[in-house]
């Protein structure tokens, strides 16, 4: 039995209604923008949050850094109704506080710029980029340092980008799945000479091979990391499905958005297929696992958020505010992410995760000789990638089982500038007893309220340790 729910959410002030043409890679908007009336969510809404970019946004993925990342293009002179057809380039980064920074690429004057798009980070901590009509692939540090990769025959356009469990990034193109390396070495294994095969979405399964999209052949690919293809057929389906967008599943399954059909496909590793309704006008695009077992995808002519549970069960947000094209979503830091044309939207979820403190002394931390000097024990750092650290919300604290005579202090916690905190602790202690002991506390809190403490000592004993 397969259940759809619509819900509505106003979230801001403009309502974007979106209609659509699409060819390979390219699609055409018409925007119709009227007020929304006062916002509100509907019950059982989930709660939605909308981010002002720079310019257009298209594909969203999580940065090795805890924030997201997204690649952008802007047009020349800032132009807000891009009359010119040059282009300005970036790839952004987003927090889970909204704080957004932009990184520029390589300036290029050929019309619509070199279509920069696909994005995922990579397994040696940089993100790694594809550019369509730039015929290559990129890579970018997470201080904005920037490296090109050609891609050696013309007209391949790179379109979507992933890392593989074989540690190197594969990626789709015209009419192969691409395969490069960190180092840099690349790999084509072409999927059939066809006009129009057109691999879009890639994805790692749960087999550890890739899984791919191909939106004008009616098929689902499979590349293992060996490079052996095979794709499947789409029988059964209604209609036309374009499957675009492709995920795995929390069930172990692959999951795909039918553009043309309205419908949510599930495959099985074997090949067994099965697929879900959603509104027939919707155009489900791509799709991301949430942290609530659920799928989360994007519906880019209905302005909505889609999600459905592995046994198919269907609810469907009205996104009554926005620039009315949802499109690139995934899972990260503080929630599920999507574009939506001018904006990044983020689908938030109850936290009831306390931050993580980190940089506390072990349980061995013994101060000798006691000479008397500051000596520094702890580096202490809290972080929180659900909701978020709350500002200032981190202290620290030491106390000691000996008390602080006149002169200097026992113990100094300094600010190291980045939010935490650096200990020093005198190795000190009076002649009678075992010995002194130290009492380091540390607390946090996120933005969600959860709280988190922890506590470790420091001895200066009264004779040296065996």
């Amino acid at each position: 039995m397969v259940t759809v729910r619509l819900w509505a959410i106003c979230a801001g002030a403009l309502f974007a209604q979106a209609t659509y043409a699409m060819t390979r890679r390219t699609m055409r908007f018409a925007l119709a923008l009227i007020l929304c009336g006062s916002p509100a969510l509907a019950q059982g809404a989930p709660d939605i949050e909308l981010y002002l970019t720079p310019g257009e946004v298209q594909n969203v993925a999580p940065g090795p850094d805890g924030a997201m990342w997204f690649t952008m293009a802007t047009c020349d002179n800032a132009d807000p109704n891009c009359s010119t057809p040059v282009r300005h380039e970036w790839i952004g980064r987003i927090t889970v506080a909204g704080d957004i920074t932009t990184f520029p690429l390589p300036f290029d004057p050929m019309p619509l710029g070199r279509g920069v798009y696909g994005l995922t980070a990579g397994p040696d901590g940089a993100l790694w980029f594809t550019e369509i009509r730039g015929n290559r692939i990129g890579r970018l540090t997470t201080s904005g340092a920037v490296t090109y990769f050609p891609l050696p025959a013309p007209h391949e356009q790179p379109y979507l980008i992933t890392t593989g469990a074989d540690g190197a990034l594969w990626f789709t193109e015209s009419h192969a799945i691409g395969r490069i390396t960190t180092a840099g070495a690349l790999t084509r294994y072409p999927v059939e000479t066809a006009y129009s095969s057109d691999p879009t979405a890639i994805t790692p399964g749960p087999d550890g091979a890739l899984w791919f999209t191909e939106v004008n052949q009616q098929r689902i690919g499979r590349t293992s990391t060996a490079g052996q293809t095979t794709v499947v057929d789409l029988p059964g389906m209604p209609g036309l499905c374009g499957p675009l967008g492709i995920t795995a599943g929390p069930d172990g399954a692959l999951w795909f958005a039918c553009l043309l059909a309205g419908r949510i496909g599930r495959m099985a590793t074997d090949g067994t297929l099965s697929s879900y309704p959603v509104n027939a006008k919707s155009g489900p695009s791509y799709l991301a696992p949430g942290p609530d077992g659920a799928l989360w995808f994007t519906e880019q002519n209905t302005n909505s958020i889609g999600r459905i549970t592995p046994d198919g069960v269907v609810d469907e947000y009205p996104l009554l505010a926005g620039s009315g094209l949802p499109h690139g979503i995934a899972a990260g830091p503080g929630g599920v992410w999507f574009t939506d044309l001018r904006e990044i939207g983020r689908i938030r979820f109850a936290d009831t995760t306390p931050p993580r403190i980190s940089g506390m002394p072990g349980t061995d931390c013994s101060l000798w000789p006691p000479n008397h000097q500051l000596r520094q024990v702890a580096h202490v750092s809290a972080a929180d990638t659900d909701s978020g650290l709350a500002r200032g919300s981190l202290t620290v604290t030491v106390t000691s089982s000996e008390p602080q005579l006149p002169g200097p202090s026992d113990s100094v916690v300094t600010a190291d500038g980045a939010g935490g905190f650096f200990v020093q602790l005198r190795a000190d202690r009076r002649g009678e007893g075992s010995g002194r002991v130290y009492t380091i506390v540390a607390t946090a809190r996120d933005l969600a309220g959860n709280t988190a403490r922890a506590t470790s000592t420091c001895v200066v004993p009264h004779d040296a340790r065996p």
